[in-house]
């Protein structure tokens, strides 16, 4: 039975030379992931909970982590980690004051990202808008191919940064490529699969798991992305001289394509589309001067809405930033509370 001052964490205990700041009790669920953690009689439940918050708790839990398949923190670990032991009466002073600053740090932050959500809803809606005021609708087969990418063999893959890289599933965010993980094909075997290199203004298509929480993941291949080759599990998207590239693009990450694949997709772990249900798509479509106009007009929109949203996330970076850095300051002594700046970042 869970106690109102009690803490649930991947925790077993931590202990400042003879002064134990907690007991562990058994595991409280399911196969003993989780631990109730109750605080001493000594210890504000607050102040607990705090320096669970901060970098040095983290710090001792990244150095002492075992990694299989699964990350794996030892009860023994945990009750050898060190933790800042003050009197009870400091304890709470330091959890009245991050009780004030952490709780107002929360609220610019939840209206940050409300905005944040705002921005993306108002350009949603306009997408939708104009898109809905074409006149047609055609099966996407009539104006586009679809290439689906090649099985290139693992064990081939290639780490040297010379050869050419693969742009996999991973690679494919919401309007842009990233290559924070990349794995490359031998440049010497390039000519065997060059129907599958990738040249710049392609549109490649995620088909695992095509939405993430920004959208669908659709971008177009740009010079600096290095004329990847088209890896299994992604798309190419091939417009016909009747389609416009960029009102192509519009047209899937319309909410139409994505209720018509979710109808078919219900119930699988990891969603999937295929060649067959991009073609079967019934897109949007009009005259070539309005699919121009169309999508000048959402590009436009979808800039000034990227960087507001930009500018929204890099506040909540900050803030969290500040929020992570005021608490384990506190809490470690390294902040003097009485002269503290009131003021906040972002």
């Amino acid at each position: 039975m869970l106690a109102s001052n009690d803490i649930i964490a991947c925790a077993v205990g931590a202990t400042v030379g003879k002064s134990t700041l907690f007991t562990s009790e058994e595991p409280a669920c399911f196969a003993g992931f989780l631990v109730r953690i109750r605080p001493n009689a000594d210890t504000d439940p607050r102040f607990l909970s705090y320096w669970m918050q901060s970098k040095d708790y983290w710090a001792q839990i990244e150095q002492g982590v075992v990694k299989s398949t699964i990350e794996n923190f030892s009860a023994s670990r945990f009750r050898a980690m060190s933790a800042p032991y003050l009197a009870l009466e400091e304890q709470r002073r330091i959890a009245d004051f991050l009780d004030d600053r952490v709780s107002r740090i929360d609220r610019i932050i939840a209206a940050r990202r409300e905005q944040l959500e705002m921005v993306r809803h108002q350009f949603a809606s306009l997408l939708e808008s104009r898109l809905d005021a074409l006149p047609e609708r055609v099966r996407a087969s009539r104006v586009l191919r679809v290439l689906p990418g090649y099985a290139f063999p693992s064990a081939e893959y290639s780490e040297d940064l010379r050869d050419i890289p693969l742009l996999r599933g991973v690679n494919v965010g919401v309007g842009t490529l990233r290559w924070d993980e990349t794995v490359r094909w031998p440049r010497n075997q390039v000519s065997d699969v060059a129907h599958f290199r990738l040249s710049p203004g392609d549109v490649v298509l995620g088909m695992d798991r095509p939405w993430i929480g920004e959208g669908l993941r659709i971008a177009q291949v740009k010079a600096s992305d290095g004329g990847p080759l088209l890896l299994q599990r992604v798309a190419k998207l091939i417009p016909s001289d009747r389609l416009n590239t960029h009102f192509m693009i519009r047209a899937f990450q319309s909410h139409a394509f994505r209720a018509q694949i979710e109808s078919v997709l219900t119930g699988l772990s990891v969603p999937h589309l295929s060649g067959d249900q991009i073609l079967e798509y019934r897109m949007p479509y009009g005259a070539r001067v309005q699919q121009r106009a169309v999508a000048e007009e959402l590009d436009e929109a979808d800039a000034v809405a990227t960087q507001s949203t930009q500018q929204l996330q890099r506040s909540i970076d900050l803030l969290t930033e500040y929020k992570s850095s005021l608490i384990t300051a506190t809490v470690t002594g390294e902040l003097d509370m009485s002269t503290a700046a009131s003021r906040l970042p972002g």
